[in-house]
């Protein structure tokens, strides 16, 4: 038997997991009736070899672990590995429930961050946003780790969802040099500078970015310079910025053909205006129905 166990020992930390397997089946299938510290460690790593093999019985070996050594000092890791193999089989509620009942500070400290991660992304996956706010502050402020940026980023999207846009912005523009989040920063500070209604910002904002080709959400931004020039009434600004997303859109709310009509129509272009308001004669948005009948008949009569 102590054969058995050493063999597999050796090979799980030789990474060799199906032979470890093997040998703490046979180690575990063999022990007597009494328990030892030697059947803990086998229970322990028999568990760990099989998570390691991503196989079908790792739940189950890990609650039988708990179950059977309630006690032990590998108890916080096992809850730690089970969690961590939740995670990225992304079962966020098992996650949360694994981790919300665990002392995370008991942990090494490699670990902890990882777990306060694990914790909180997966409460922000299922709307706990009290749970995931105090583990991304604890990533953020507690101690060095390679979360932060993630814990920033997702803090802020929490901020965003509060309406605190003054914090939001505040840990966005943290970001901007970020190897992971610089891409797409300027797209998040946009929408909030759009929601604020602070479109001559937004504007100067965005010149220098949609000048260049390496962020992302770049459809979403020429949109959105395109609604803040017709905000300002910057028409013809507003209607090549438009005309890049018709070309980079396959379609168009009414809204959107609505705004790009409009300000046609206030350049005196009033073919185009007439070509797009056109296309809303089918709607039943009465509101935009409305505007459009006017601006499409005050079209006609302009241009005879």
């Amino acid at each position: 038997m102590k054969h058995d166990y050493s063999k597999a020992i050796d090979c799980f930390f030789n990474e060799d997991y199906i032979c470890a397997r093997e040998y703490f089946d046979n180690f575990l299938n063999k022990r007597p009736s009494e328990l030892s510290s030697l059947d803990e460690h086998a229970s322990y790593y028999h568990f760990m070899s099989a998570l390691k093999l991503y196989h079908p019985d790792t739940e189950f070996l890990f609650n039988n672990f708990l179950t059977s050594y309630e006690l032990s000092n590998k108890k916080i890791n096992a809850i730690f590995f089970m969690s961590q193999y939740f995670f990225e089989k992304k079962k966020y509620l098992k996650v949360v429930d694994l981790l919300s009942d665990v002392n995370l500070y008991k942990l090494e400290r490699d670990k902890k961050s990882h777990a306060f991660f694990y914790l909180g992304y997966s409460a922000f996956s299922i709307n706990k946003f009290e749970l995931s706010k105090n583990c991304f502050f604890e990533l953020i402020n507690s101690f060095e780790n390679p979360y932060k940026d993630d814990a920033v980023f997702y803090n802020s999207q929490l901020l965003i969802n509060e309406g605190n846009y003054i914090d939001a912005l505040h840990d966005l523009k943290s970001l901007t040099y970020s190897e992971k989040y610089a891409k797409d920063i300027p797209y998040f500070i946009s929408k909030i500078l759009f929601n604020k209604g602070q479109y001559d910002t937004l504007v100067n904002y965005l010149e220098p970015i949609l000048d260049s080709s390496k962020y992302n959400y770049y459809t979403d931004l020429v949109l959105l310079q395109a609604q803040s020039c017709y905000q300002l009434e910057n028409f013809d600004p507003a209607i090549a910025y438009f005309e890049e997303y018709k070309d980079l859109k396959d379609t168009l709310t009414l809204s959107q053909i609505y705004q790009i009509g409009f300000s046609y129509y206030r350049k005196g272009l009033y073919g185009f205006a007439t070509d797009h308001l056109n296309k809303i004669l089918t709607s039943n948005n009465d509101s935009i129905l409305q505007y459009a009948f006017y601006y499409l008949a005050d079209c006609y009569r302009k241009s005879n």
